[in-house]
């Protein structure tokens, strides 16, 4: 547990490091060439999208840290059995476990289960969606 918990420690750090490298390159500087400024900008929007992803990572990890710390991890949304760490690692912030993730991307949908399976039984829709 304890070795866990520094390997998400560790993944956590090395991902706000990288978010603070990232916010440097917001910083556009004025260009007299417009070929220069347009480069510039792109690189800054860039930046700022993959800002935005670390920003999510890194909300991902602190959750995972707090269930660890608490002695649990994430259930998956469709199935409810925990979410394996190696997946919680590759992907913080993951809801569902890769098989359930994996049939939602399918077109397949998982078990009914959760908030959208307790709405159809209210409304006599289960198996409908």
């Amino acid at each position: 547990m304890e070795h866990t918990l520094k390997d998400v420690q560790t993944k956590l750090a090395e991902e706000q490091q990288r978010l603070a490298h990232l916010r440097e390159a917001f910083q556009v500087q004025y260009c007299a060439d417009e070929l220069d400024a347009a480069g510039l900008l792109a690189t800054a929007h860039l930046a700022q999208s993959r800002a935005a992803h670390s920003a999510e990572r890194i909300r991902g990890l602190q959750s995972l840290l707090d269930f660890l710390r608490h002695g649990g991890r994430p259930l998956c949304e469709d199935c409810g059995e925990e979410i394996p760490l190696v997946r919680l690692l590759a992907a913080p912030g993951a809801t569902r476990c890769r098989e359930c993730q994996q049939m939602l991307e399918d077109g397949e949908g998982g078990p009914a289960t959760g908030l959208a399976a307790e709405t159809s039984a209210m409304h006599g829709l289960a198996g409908t969606y």
